[in-house]
């Protein structure tokens, strides 16, 4: 799976991978330094008209790994974020289940 690694002097060094879903919907993976440490994290957002959205609250947001100790250097974050994508079969069946569910009860509500 493809990645993108990007340095800013504002955010340092970035990881980040999007993964396309259904209904306009795109998984996107992040690693990154946090006030907390490295972390790596998994949203969907809702890509229409070539711009993307995403509701707090309603829409799948998940941390999927932490490191306090580690630092944000490239090394690091690339580690972190490869070995979060070997195992992203189950993010994505995880985000795919929120959405059915959600799907499911807008349904029952109309």
């Amino acid at each position: 799976m493809d990645y993108t690694v990007t340095r800013s002097k504002r955010d340092g060094v970035r990881a980040d991978t999007h993964i396309p879903l259904d209904g306009n919907r795109r998984l996107d993976i992040g690693t990154w330094k946090s006030s907390r440490g490295l972390i790596c994290n998994a949203q969907v957002v809702k890509v229409e008209n070539g711009m993307v959205s995403f509701i707090m609250f309603g829409d799948y947001n998940k941390n999927l790994a932490h490191d306090r100790a580690a630092r944000a250097t490239e090394t690091n974050v690339v580690s972190m974020h490869t070995r979060i994508l070997a195992g992203i079969a189950g993010v994505i069946e995880d985000a795919k289940a929120f959405y059915a569910a959600k799907d499911a009860k807008a349904k029952e509500t109309a």
